[in-house]
């Protein structure tokens, strides 16, 4: 079945939250995505251009630290989209916390 909404702030809100339960393996973990929504990343074709550099120069940045959080199952992604900027957070839900400031803070 899919995802359960648990909170819908609508089309013009902040927030939609889903949860589903692991129903077949029975693993405590978490995906959290965040889309910090701007219009100034497509606003010039420099300023997309930079975003594009900054997303590359991150990734390159925290590539050693991603791998050993990898090992330990946790995953991250930084995306620069047309509306502004997506992180997603995965994995195991007692380090995810811990790892989200981690990267968020970079």
């Amino acid at each position: 079945p899919p995802p359960e909404i648990v909170r819908d702030d609508g089309p013009e809100g902040r927030w939609t939250v889903y949860y589903k339960a692991d129903n077949r393996f029975g693993q405590p973990k978490a995906f959290v995505i965040f889309q910090l929504l701007t219009k100034e990343v497509s606003s010039s074709a420099k300023k997309a251009a930079l975003a594009n550099m900054y997303e590359f120069a991150l990734t390159d940045k925290l590539a050693e630290y991603a791998y050993d959080a990898g090992l330990a199952g946790l995953t991250y992604d930084v995306r620069v989209i047309p509306r502004g900027v997506r992180l997603t957070f995965g994995g195991y839900n007692d380090k995810l916390q811990q790892f989200g400031d981690y990267i968020s803070k970079k």
